[in-house]
């Protein structure tokens, strides 16, 4: 299987990156090729440029900028779309957000389609059919009622929104630590295996254990 994932985290030594690690290490034990894509460590640009902005509809057909283009390549070639971030404001870090704007573009990721002959209403039509698994992992600061009292935005946009862009069977997985700014060592290892056990209980193992991650 090949693995995507999609990393936010400004600091190399955060618990964030801890996180990254396990996971990667419990999916290579699996088989599968991993694929990471550090945001922060290739100084990602997530806003939309003008032209973009005004172009948006088109930009698949036109042809985004090279980097944006590489990471489209990666995810139609991922099978597996893993986001690791932690939660600022109730949601996705803007690094992140700002990746989904600009990297799920229409004609690409979806197609906005009319319902039928009769009305001039639009479906969306997801285009990622490829990725058959979206697991989000993420660090809260607060606790699990106040993260449902303001809505927990980055849980929603990764299991739904994300998700609708490839397809009703594509299964989600939501792994998430709670109150880490309370946590003490015993938390975060018992966290860190929590991850590493479903992901291996997630993911079967690959056919062939000679890949390794890129």
């Amino acid at each position: 299987m090949n693995c995507l994932i999609v990393h936010a985290h400004p600091n190399p030594d955060s618990f964030n990156h801890a996180i990254r690690s396990v996971a990667i290490q419990a999916l290579t034990e699996l088989g599968h090729r991993v694929d990471v894509l550090d945001l922060y460590d290739i100084d990602y640009q997530p806003c939309l440029t003008p032209d973009e902005h005004v172009g948006y509809l088109d930009l698949v057909e036109a042809g985004p900028d090279h980097v944006v283009a590489s990471h489209m390549a990666m995810l139609g070639e991922a099978e597996a779309l893993i986001f690791i971030y932690p939660t600022w404001w109730s949601g996705l870090p803007a690094i992140l957000k700002g990746w989904l704007e600009r990297t799920m573009l229409p004609g690409f990721a979806f197609e906005l389609a009319p319902t039928d002959s009769t009305t001039t209403a639009l479906k969306l039509q997801p285009r990622l059919t490829n990725i058959n698994h979206v697991v989000g992992i993420t660090s809260y600061g607060s606790g699990r009622l106040e993260v449902r009292l303001l809505g927990d935005g980055g849980r929603r946009t990764i299991t739904r929104a994300v998700r609708a862009m490839c397809g009703a069977r594509t299964k989600t997985t939501w792994l998430p630590i709670y109150r880490l700014d309370g946590a003490d060592d015993s938390d975060r290892h018992a966290f860190l295996d929590h991850v590493a056990d479903r992901l291996k209980s997630t993911f079967p193992p690959a056919r062939h254990t000679d890949q390794a991650p890129r």
